[in-house]
């Protein structure tokens, strides 16, 4: 069994639950990492994001060639 069953799952669940609410930037840009990485975790990749960047709006508009170099950033992870 996967060591994280189940955690997209939940993580989508707790989105719809808080949509009136705050969600934290880095599960957002865990769940939008989800179309690029369908079979990886994609939290770790989140936080060194956000941690580079500082906010969810500059990874969003970040260079794509920077993004790449973030392990787990490839061409399906960048626009």
């Amino acid at each position: 069994m996967e060591l994280h069953s189940g955690h997209r799952q939940r993580l989508k669940e707790r989105f719809i639950k808080s949509a009136q609410n705050s969600i934290p930037s880095y599960e957002l840009l865990e769940m939008l990492l989800f179309f690029a990485n369908p079979r990886s975790d994609t939290k770790p990749i989140a936080k060194e994001l956000l941690a580079r960047y500082k906010t969810l709006s500059s990874v969003l508009v970040a260079d794509s060639d920077e993004l790449k170099l973030v392990k787990g950033i490839g061409d399906s992870a960048t626009f």
